[in-house]
């Protein structure tokens, strides 16, 4: 949907305004402060979205009009839209499509494609205020877009999906948990099983039932397996049965194939086009017919043809009458029209140069050449002046702005120098000097680092008493040991002693060292020595970036100051150059570039009056040289006195030689009917012969010696093809009686037996299948009575109501068991699935708006990437460092949202109608560099879409001049 023309009937500052030259790609509305840009931009919403609720919010109309306007639009589909809305009374939009008028919400939410205000408002139409933060994205709804759209499943929050199913496999279990699901039911079942094995009293005869009832279902299940078998065998020879009468069939129609299986098939086309040649020589006789039926018509209806012998001469001058006698009569007309035409043209020049004054003379106007080249120049002229004036403008405009820049810079370099005053580095000299402190602080910081480790190495007096006392220990239980074993007793003694000469004889420990320097506080004094240093470093890059932006700006400065001067030297170079124009022309010079149109139209009245009167004459001498030959030529074919006044008798004369000119046609017309007709009866013998000669080929090619020994042929041909085809349908029941892979078996079976062979065996088994059957439910009938003894010996009701409720426990607790695992099952799967998303498949409109970031930064970021847990948009720069938004400036922070918009936008229209993109002044705070970059990632966007970019900044429409765009300046 691109916007063609609007039309402002009251709206803000606006009233009866109209702007049109929209069109696809890049539009620029460039304007000053308080042009009203804004009021457009809600314009636009309004008209499409809907008016506030709020009368103050709708913008009424302060200079006067009708509240509201028109919009022209132009769909996917290239169909005209037109849509009208009042900022008053219902607010129901009008709109006309294909000439075809409706209204309401409901059709023109079908041609933007349901498409929300808060949608366009916050991503399609923005403004700078709107790309401070993420907020306006989440507004639209757009949220869902980043985080789901890519996988598909738009509207899931996977965050709070997690949490839900984390909660809720902890209300199943939880290690050390004491009231969870399953932990009581466990319990539960614990102490039920307990009352039941107190109920237990006669575990005899309960396990001589057991061991019964375990022999009963180990028979029922070979009988049951018997059945089984019995089964199978009565379905398969029924299906015999019913399937022998196809067996008969394709057995059948198989030998008496194979009794012809030598015969040679010919194509059934020979047969159809043998027939197709007799209904053509049919045809050709029929043809024949009519066409010596017509001859004799055509000889008759010539020889009642009539001709009026003596106006035959005259036949060669009846064109020539015909089509000279309007000419003639119009001559005569002429004659008089042209000689007031000559009184008139005179007429015309004398009151042109009464116009024209003093200081132009007739003739010398009438000797001016090159009208065209001196009209081209003064359009030149006074475009080029025009032009000039305008760009000198916009030049003045763009000094004044760069001089604002330029004080803007000066202001935060001031406020830069003094925030630097307070620093603890604020120049190299005390740069220097904190680096050499650093080095200091290391050496010391290493020193003191050493002579820690030489205390930690020095043991204390505690531990050489505790050493003693284990020795002494170790060496008495040495002495216990000995009367069990007088190794071990031997060797916990030698231990012992050791241990207490190696005290009492130890030389002693190295003195303590001095107290040394605290690590840590030297640590925190080199670390506030380099956050100082980074922070003048800090100071020294935002100088130096401050300082290169006013160069730059004042080297533009003196850029545009050189345009506007060269501009006024062009201007002036114009005004003399049209002087000598006009004195090439012998024109006055008081003569302005705008008035030579006017000139030249008087100029070119004055030649036309001039060529008007020669033409006149001219044509009154042709006017009666045609009258004179016109009457000449009537005096050859019959003498008429006075032809000018005897007009009527010329008409009958042209209508007696045109009746005589129809007959002579006609028989001419005739004779050239007949002499087709024969042609035709000659063609149609050629072409019965032609077709006799067919017939022979496909008689010989089928071997026959006449037609009657060709039909016979495809007959028994046909024949065959009936028997392959009975062969298929027999095949093929067969096939659904006893199955498509046992075919082969089946007929193989079915050709050696005989269908009373089939139904005895078929008998046999039903017969023994009935005495199974009889067998296994007897048996049924056994185990269903030890199980009821079983349950009897094991009453009281008490213990059966338990076991039952420990059962229904039992199942209770697999079924939440289950649930529990299922959920710890979709907990991992679904982490397991977002991580390998976030590494491997970003979602499609993160992928596009990464591209368009990577293109307005240069590089500068190589990617977006999204965690779908908390939501959480990380950028990657060219070094491979990680950064949120946050963290960005407020310029490289608009970038990305815009980037995102686009990304956004390029998405949502692969399934719904584009709308226009308008964006309001969003590249004042970025940098030349990355304005130029965004400017060209806005028109490689905008080649398949209209982007409107409203500005009051010469420099924005600079950034577009290498680019195919349409500039509306108001």
């Amino acid at each position: 949907m691109i916007i063609e023309r609007l039309h402002i009937d009251g709206f803000g500052i606006f009233f009866n305004k109209g702007i049109s030259g929209f069109g696809k790609g890049v539009n620029i509305l460039y304007g000053k402060n308080e042009a009203g840009k804004s009021t457009l931009l809600d314009f636009i919403r309004m008209t499409l979205f809907g008016y506030p609720r709020q009368t103050i919010e709708r913008r009424p109309p302060i200079y006067g009009g009708s509240h509201g306007g028109r919009i022209w639009l132009r769909n996917s589909r290239n169909e005209p839209v037109q849509v009208y809305r009042s900022g008053s009374g219902r607010n129901e939009p009008q709109i006309t499509i294909n000439n075809s008028e409706h209204t309401g919400e409901q059709m023109l939410k079908r041609l933007i494609d349901y498409a929300s205000d808060d949608l366009y408002r916050n991503i399609y139409a923005i403004t700078l205020e709107e790309l401070k933060s993420l907020e306006q994205l989440r507004q639209s709804g757009v949220e869902d877009k980043i985080f789901s759209v890519g996988m598909g499943l738009s509207g899931v929050d996977f965050g709070n999906f997690e949490k839900s199913l984390e909660e809720h496999a902890s209300g199943y279990f939880k290690p050390g948990g004491k009231n969870q699901i399953l932990i009581t039911l466990v319990n539960e079942i614990d102490e039920k099983q307990k009352k039941v094995a107190i109920l237990k009293g006669k575990l005899d005869e309960y396990n001589r039932l057991t061991r019964e009832l375990d022999q009963k279902k180990e028979e029922q299940q070979n009988v049951g397996s018997e059945r089984k078998e019995l089964r199978h065998l009565e379905a398969l020879y029924s299906s015999y049965g019913k399937a022998y009468p196809y067996f008969i069939r394709y057995r059948e129609a198989k030998e008496e194939l194979e009794d012809n299986k030598n015969r040679t098939d010919f194509p059934v086309q020979l047969l159809e086009d043998y027939s197709e040649l007799k209904r053509k020589e049919e045809n050709l006789r029929e043809r024949e017919e009519e066409s010596r039926n017509e001859i004799s018509t055509l000889e008759n209806s010539k020889s009642n043809i009539k001709i009026d012998e003596g106006l035959k001469p005259g036949l060669p001058l009846l064109d020539y009458l015909q089509s000279n006698i309007k000419i003639y009569e119009k001559a005569l007309s002429d004659q008089k029209n042209l000689e007031q035409e000559i009184r008139h043209s005179e007429s015309v020049s004398d009151e042109i140069m009464k116009r024209l004054g003093a200081g132009f003379e007739k003739e010398k106007l009438l000797e001016t050449e090159g009208t065209v080249e001196l009209l081209n120049k003064g359009k030149a002229v006074a475009g080029e002046i025009d032009r000039i004036g305008q760009a000198m403008e916009r030049a003045q405009e763009r000094i004044r702005e760069i001089k604002t820049l330029i004080e803007a810079e000066k202001g935060k370099i001031a406020r830069l120098e003094e925030e630097a005053a307070g620093l603890e580095v604020r120049d190299q000299e005390t740069l220097m000097a904190a680096q050499l402190k650093i080095a200091d602080l290391d050496t010391s910081f290493s020193k003191a680092l050493n002579v820690l480790k030489q205390r930690t190495a020095v043991p204390n007096s505690y531990l050489r008493w505790i050493s003693g006392i284990m020795s002494l220990i170790v060496a008495g239980g040495g002495v216990f040991l000995i009367q069990i074993s007088v190794f071990a007793g031997v060797v916990m003694i030698t231990v012992g002693v050791g241990g207490i000469l190696a005290v009492l004889f130890h030389r002693g420990f190295r003195r303590m060292p001095e107290e040394p320097a605290d690590p840590a506080v030297i640590n925190r004094e080199k670390e506030s020595l380099k956050n100082s240093i980074a922070a003048y470093k800090e100071f020294e890059k935002k100088w130096e970036e401050i300082q290169n932006s006013i160069n730059e700006l004042e080297i533009r400065l003196e850029s545009e100051k050189k345009s506007l001067e060269t501009n006024q030297s062009l201007k002036d170079e114009t005004v003399e150059s049209w002087g000598k124009v006009l004195r090439e022309f012998n024109l006055p010079e008081h003569l302005a570039p705008g008035m030579v149109p006017d000139l030249i139209t008087d100029i070119n009245k004055l030649k036309e009056s001039g060529r008007n009167i020669k033409n006149a004459n001219l044509k009154i001498e042709d006017i009666s040289r045609t009258i004179a030959e016109f009457e000449e030529k009537v005096s050859r074919i019959r003498p008429v006195d006075n032809i000018s006044s005897s007009l009527q008798k010329v008409h009958e004369l042209i209508n007696e030689l045109s009746e005589t000119a129809r007959k002579c046609d006609e028989i001419e017309k005739t004779e050239e009917l007949l002499k087709k007709e024969r042609e035709k009866i000659q063609k149609i013998e050629s072409e019965r012969e032609r077709i006799n000669k067919e017939k022979g080929a496909i008689l010989k090619k089928v071997e026959a010696n006449d037609e009657t020994e060709l039909y016979k042929i495809f007959e028994e041909q046909k024949k065959a093809e009936l028997l392959e085809k009975e062969l298929k349908n027999a095949e093929s029941g067969i096939k659904s009686i006893c199955g498509h892979d046992n075919f082969d078996e089946t007929v193989r079976f079915l050709s050696g037996t005989s269908p009373e062979e089939i139904s005895i065996k078929l008998e046999e088994y039903k017969t023994r299948l009935q005495q199974c059957e009889e067998s296994y439910s007897s048996v049924t009938t056994i185990i269903g009575s030890l199980s009821q003894q079983i349950d009897d010996l094991l009453r009281p009701d008490e213990m059966y109501d338990l076991q039952n409720q420990v059962e229904a426990l039992k199942t209770r607790l697999r079924e939440e068991t289950c649930e529990w695992l299922a959920t710890k099952m979709a907990i991992e799967i679904l982490s397991e699935a977002k991580q390998k998303y976030e590494e491997e498949k970003q979602p499609a409109v993160i992928t596009s708006s990464g591209d368009y970031f990577r293109e307005i930064t240069a590089s500068g970021y190589t990617g977006l990437k999204v965690s779908l847990g908390d939501k959480h948009v990380s950028l990657q720069d060219k070094n491979g460092s990680s950064k949120t938004v946050s963290e960005l400036s407020r310029g490289t922070r608009e970038q990305l949202l815009l980037a995102l918009r686009m990304g956004l936008i390029s998405e949502y229209e692969k399934n719904a109608e584009p709308l226009p993109v308008v964006l309001d002044d969003v590249m004042v705070n970025f940098d030349p560099e990355r304005a130029q970059n965004t400017a060209r990632a806005l028109n490689n966007f905008a080649g398949s879409r209209q982007v409107l970019i409203f500005t009051c900044h010469p420099s924005t429409v600079d950034l577009f001049r290498t680019y195919e765009h349409k500039l509306l300046e108001w």
